[in-house]
């Protein structure tokens, strides 16, 4: 219930142009994530076509970082806590 209010809440937000109907096609910023989201599809693609693991590892390694930081920011930022957890994790990979 609380996921269809919410959601229906950042439909009725949605922009409109002056006559009241709804916007439709694709706005720049739009363009551009999905451009990026094609890009970032294609690396696996790429790193096999090309025979370099190491493009394949090092992209892993980021999307690895980048979901701790976004959940650290979740924990840190909108619920207020501390997270010893992410320390551990980071901690116990930098033994490797």
């Amino acid at each position: 219930m609380l996921i269809y209010t919410l959601m229906r809440r950042c439909w009725s937000s949605a922009e409109s142009i002056p006559d009241g109907s709804p916007m439709s096609g694709l706005s720049p910023r739009n363009a551009f994530v999905a451009g990026v989201i094609a890009i970032l599809a294609l690396v696996p693609v790429y790193a096999e076509a090309s025979g370099n693991t190491f493009i394949m590892s090092l992209f892993t390694r980021i999307v690895i970082l980048a979901i701790a930081a976004v959940s650290l920011n979740l924990i840190m930022g909108f619920g207020g806590m501390v997270s010893f957890g992410h320390a551990v994790y980071l901690g116990i990979g930098a033994m490797r």
